[in-house]
This record gives C-alpha cells, sequence and structure tokens, in this order.
C-alpha cells in the first residue's frame, strides 16, 4: 500500500540492474527515486499492448469513448475508425487499471509513468483527468518511431503515431528523455524534455572496472557481438551485421573471429561461417569473460530512438566500440566509439589496433536536475 507522499511508479518492466536495456533503465529511475522518497512500482502487462481480437462487447463499449478521446487526441481523432476502436478499447483497459489502484494513486506524491507503449499512452491524461495527479514521464524511447514495432500500433503512418504520442506527453508535468536527439525533437514539439542519461549502478560500475583491471592483464583475441535480439530494431539489424560478416569472410576480407552474445541470438544459429560463434543468452559470468577476453564490441541497430545501454557499460568495462552509424546515438563525440558507415569503414577498424576508453562521467549533474525537479 502506497503511504501518504511516496511516488508511485508505472512501466512495462522490471527495475533490475543485471536485466536487458529496459529493466536496467527502469532499475536507474527506481534507485534515483528510491534515494527520497519510498517507491512503488506497477508492472503493467504487455498483455494491453499487443493487438489482440477485442471482441463485439468490448467494440461496443469503446465506441461510447471515441467522442472523449477525439476532443482530447487530435492524433486519435485523425486515425480510421478501426485504429480507434482499439485505442478506445485499450483506454477503457487503462481505466479499469488506475480505478483498481485509485487508493494508491490518490495517496502518491507524484506518479512516475515510462510505459507510452500502446495499451497506456494515454495514462497521464488519465491520472490528470481523473485524479488530478502531477505526473512526471520518463519514456525510455519514442515508442511511435521505433522501426520494426508497427504491429503495436495500428495506423501504418508513423506521423500519425508520433502526435499522439506528443499529445499524451503533453499532459506530464515533466519530462526526461534518455538520448540527445530525443531531447532535440520533443522540444521542437514544445515539450520541454530534459536529458537524463542513462548509467549502470553502482554494483555494476564496481563489476566493470573490475573487467577493466582484468583486461589489461589479457591478451585479446575475439571481437564480441552484443544486442538483444529481442529488440525488433536490434534483431534485424543484427542479422544484416552478420550476414554482412559472412561476405566478407567469404571473400576473405578478414579472418576476425566474432562472438555473439545477447537474449534471443540463439535465432541467429543459421550462420555457420567458421568465423561467427552464436553463444545467445549466456550467464553473467560468460558474459564477463567474453568481455575480458575481446578485441572490441560490435554494435549494430541502426537508427532508432532512445540509448542504448551497452555503450557506457563497455567503456567502463575498458572495451572500444565499433557502431554503425545510427547505434551510437548520443555518443558520437564519445571517446571509445568508433563508427563505421560503410562496409570499408567496417574492415578498416577491424584491423586497427583500437586504444582502451577513457573511463565516462557519472551524469551526476543531470541526475540532482531530475530529483531536484521531481522533489517540487
Amino acid at each position: 500500500m502506497v503511504q501518504l507522499g511516496d511516488v508511485l511508479g508505472f512501466s512495462v518492466f522490471d527495475a533490475r540492474s543485471d536485466g536487458h536495456g529496459g529493466e536496467k533503465r527502469t532499475a536507474q529511475l527506481k534507485a534515483a527515486l528510491s534515494s527520497k522518497w519510498n517507491y512503488r512500482l506497477i508492472k503493467c502487462s504487455f498483455d494491453n499492448v499487443f493487438n489482440k481480437p477485442i471482441g463485439w462487447g468490448n467494440a461496443l463499449a469503446g465506441i461510447g469513448c471515441l467522442p472523449e478521446l477525439s476532443e482530447n487526441f487530435n492524433g486519435l481523432a485523425a486515425s480510421t475508425f478501426r485504429d480507434r476502436i482499439f485505442e478506445a478499447t485499450r483506454y477503457r483497459s487503462l481505466l479499469a487499471l488506475t480505478s483498481s489502484l485509485t487508493a494508491e494513486i490518490e495517496s502518491a506524491r507524484f506518479c512516475m509513468w515510462e510505459s507510452n507503449l500502446p495499451g497506456y499512452l494515454l495514462t497521464p491524461y488519465v491520472l490528470k483527468k481523473k485524479f488530478a495527479k502531477r505526473v512526471i514521464a520518463c519514456p525510455h524511447n519514442i515508442e511511435s518511431l521505433v522501426p520494426f514495432q508497427k504491429f503495436k500500433w495500428h495506423s501504418k503512418e508513423p506521423t500519425a503515431r508520433l502526435r499522439t504520442e506528443i499529445e499524451s506527453l503533453s499532459y506530464c508535468d515533466d519530462v526526461f528523455v534518455i538520448s540527445e536527439e530525443e531531447q532535440w525533437l520533443l522540444n521542437l514539439f514544445d515539450i520541454p524534455a530534459k536529458l537524463l542519461p542513462f548509467f549502470p549502478s553502482d554494483s555494476e560500475v564496481e563489476m566493470l572496472t573490475k573487467i577493466r583491471e582484468q583486461r589489461e592483464q589479457r591478451r585479446s583475441t575475439h571481437f564480441l557481438i552484443v544486442g538483444s535480439a529481442i529488440n525488433p530494431p536490434t534483431r534485424e539489424r543484427m542479422k544484416s551485421l552478420l550476414t554482412m560478416i559472412s561476405v566478407l569472410q567469404s571473400k576473405l576480407l578478414t579472418k576476425a573471429q566474432f562472438k555473439v552474445i545477447g537474449f534471443g541470438t540463439e535465432a541467429f544459429s543459421n550462420f555457420t561461417s567458421s568465423g561467427i560463434i552464436i553463444l545467445g543468452g549466456v550467464s553473467n559470468d560468460v558474459l564477463f569473460d567474453e568481455m575480458m577476453n575481446c578485441r572490441a564490441a560490435v554494435i549494430s541497430q541502426g537508427f532508432s530512438t532512445g540509448s542504448l545501454t551497452k555503450f557506457p557499460e563497455l567503456l567502463i568495462a575498458g572495451i572500444p566500440i565499433i557502431s554503425d552509424e545510427g547505434s551510437a546515438r548520443s555518443f558520437h563525440r564519445t571517446d571509445g566509439v568508433n563508427i563505421y558507415r560503410n562496409e570499408s569503414e567496417f574492415v578498416e577498424l577491424l584491423n586497427e589496433n583500437l586504444d582502451p576508453p577513457r573511463i565516462p562521467s557519472r551524469p551526476q549533474k543531470e541526475i540532482d536536475e531530475f530529483l531536484k525537479i521531481c522533489m517540487y
């Protein structure tokens, strides 16, 4: 039960500093807020995110919400009738969720909103309209613009999806984003977003620092391809990267060895080149051992939104990064991040003797500003 003055958070992720990127960001926010207040995280089910058969009963009930939603969200008003029906039924599910949390919401000092996926996109509107609560948004990325996730959004037009997401963010009292690019974009839409970069937890930093120390005593042997293949943009780009590496090896343009690690990367087991080893999802012990012994980490997600949590982690561990142009958002001018734009530049970086990166600084100024704003 939330006590008077506590903070109530809404996220589709668990708070795990040793989990995937989304869980790590949620853990970072929870740790920061827990340093000042009691923090209760409401886990929002993915069941309300994905497109499921809604049935005629729910569809008819959703029709009753259409006038209200169309009046307050121009992006929805411009959508097809089918799209509006789906959003209306999701809205009704959201109303049911918040109604079950009435006591907690009313007692909370403010609400922290991370779950800007379809199904929970209208949360700030509900919290404002029904409870008159202060809402602080920390979206992990601008979900409406994430490539390969159109199946979550009925509209096929990204600008229509973005319009609704922007309108939802406008109901928030304050907005904090993880990347410089999103801060720039949202401010152009009159959303005064502030930057709160990702940085690992103290325990993670301690572990990563030990890896850096061990790397100084070891001879690096291979390249480490890291990424979560359960993330659609990452999965597609990793597939393209492995295809490019297979072609390069068949042409004898590189003899480098690559090991692939990450959630869901077992799906790439069809890449049988002698220079590519698919390790898949591994234990932390295996991951740390590979990080100690790799020459550099290769990251390929392409252009998307948000910012990859792997970048500060790898840099703290003393591992140079070879990244495609799109993945390096917010890190284009960072020591240790080496960007390739085409196949020939990729091969050049593989052949270079890349120096260990400097240890990045904790974004303490941004963390302090975040907590200061939350306090008022």
